[in-house]
């Protein structure tokens, strides 16, 4: 019993290994397309969100399992953040600078959540939707959001780091309503990815489903406040 309680303990350990691994040859694979696509603007980066949404709306056809209420739901939910974030990136100046700090805040609440998560552990977040998920992963992850926002508006001569800090983690939290979305859908149709494209994340939705609803956030904040110089940079 010990013997195979170990064998099954070290079992564990290399299959969580090896799914950081993959996620680090992930990232490390798409992560440049994506920042040129960013940093040239129009055209190249609508036409990455725009082969994004279709993966998207394949992926989420196949989750939902073909259910036309939730296939249309989902239609617009995703339509709206693909056009969120082209929106945001629109302006070639101020565009590619909000657009690089939101990518670069999800990743920061992506990546903390993750090791805040797997270090600490502690209360769960939200059991029967993502038993994975704690209270600390989502406080580290907005710690890490805030600090990557805070780098960003210093190296841009910033005038209100607080505030900086502040939007930067309340956006991280808010892409985490993106996440438990998905987990919601997928518990509803019992399903453990959207697909299996990326290894390491599962499908693309899997990789994204945060930044779209983050996305929808900042383009409904820029669309009420003005498009323009954001005033936590």
């Amino acid at each position: 019993m010990v013997v195979s309680a170990d064998m099954a303990q070290q079992r564990t350990e290399f299959q969580s290994g090896s799914v950081l691994i993959a996620r680090i040859l992930s990232a490390v694979t798409l992560a440049p397309p994506v920042m040129l696509a960013i940093y040239f603007g129009s055209p190249y980066f609508e036409l990455l969100v725009g082969i994004a949404w279709i993966i998207l709306v394949m992926e989420w056809r196949q989750m939902t399992k073909r259910d036309n209420r939730w296939f249309f739901s989902g239609l617009l939910y995703l339509g709206l953040g693909c056009f969120s974030l082209i929106w945001l990136r629109e302006d070639n100046d101020i565009g590619k600078k909000i657009t690089f700090w939101l990518f670069f805040c999800i990743w920061a609440m992506d990546c903390g959540a993750y090791f805040f998560g797997k270090t600490i552990g502690g209360p769960k977040l939200v059991p029967r939707l993502s038993p994975k998920k704690t209270w600390a992963g989502l406080l580290g992850g907005m710690v890490s959001a805030a600090s990557v926002g805070v780098l960003i508006s210093y190296l841009s001569d910033g005038q209100n780091l607080i505030l900086s800090a502040a939007v930067s983690a309340l956006v991280g939290g808010i892409s985490q309503s993106g996440d438990l979305l998905e987990s919601f859908v997928k518990r509803r149709f019992d399903v453990k990815d959207s697909s299996k494209l990326i290894p390491g994340h599962g499908g693309l939705m899997d990789r994204v489903d945060g930044l779209l609803a983050a996305a929808i956030f900042v383009a409904t904040v820029e669309y009420l406040f003005g498009k323009g110089i954001p005033k936590w940079f």
